[in-house]
């Protein structure tokens, strides 16, 4: 243990964990598991957010930093970079592009609803790109979007515009604009619910 108190700060990470690992088993203490995937260290943070260690805002911080880790590809880990960006355009007059804008007042509450929701993600088997899928909230339907041009007199209007592009995603079941992307939390929630249902009855049958 003083080896390791007293190790100069030079040395590289293969020194650092021998004379670690030595400590926790002078101590008596189960040495932490290495991470196989980014992911797998969600739970240290968690962990020291619950232990007062963490704010929820360093939190939310630190599950983006595991979906960069992921090189960019672990898809329960998307909608943390999401947050972050929502985050950074809070009184910009651009909320509400990537995230909520009303879930971003109290981050606490924030981390917790996300935290369930990604627990939940990491138990059910999902498309990878579900976090780009749209709740229709006219027909109910989720799943992937398609374009759809809504006339040719809007399509001029919109390039002339500048402001809108000539088509816009659309249900793919019934063609209705109205929905609700599953960035949003309870979009999210209904979704897996639904998930969770077809899982545990396809379990129940099998």
């Amino acid at each position: 243990m003083c080896i390791l108190a007293g190790l100069n700060v030079e040395l590289d990470r293969d020194e650092v964990e021998h004379y670690f690992k030595l400590s926790c088993e002078e101590l008596g203490v189960e040495v932490p598991a290495e991470p196989k995937v980014p992911r797998d260290a969600a739970v240290y943070i968690r962990q020291g957010y619950e232990q007062g260690e963490l704010d929820a805002n360093a939190a939310l911080g630190m599950m983006e930093a595991l979906y960069q880790q992921s090189e960019y590809s672990d898809p329960l880990l998307a909608i943390w970079p999401y947050i972050q960006e929502g985050l950074s355009l809070k009184g910009s007059g651009y909320e509400g592009s990537f995230y909520p804008p009303e879930l971003l007042e109290d981050l606490d509450a924030l981390f917790e609803q996300e935290w369930e929701l990604y627990h939940r993600a990491a138990a059910l088997d999902l498309p990878e790109d579900f976090l780009n899928f749209i709740e229709c909230s006219a027909c109910g339907h989720v799943g992937r979007a398609v374009w759809k041009q809504r006339s040719f007199v809007d399509g001029i209007k919109a390039l002339f515009s500048g402001r809108k592009p000539a088509k816009w995603t659309t249900c793919s079941e019934c063609g209705s604009f109205d929905y609700t992307s599953l960035t949003d939390p309870e979009a999210r929630d209904r979704y897996f619910t639904r998930i969770e249902g077809e899982q545990a009855s396809c379990n129940r049958t099998s």
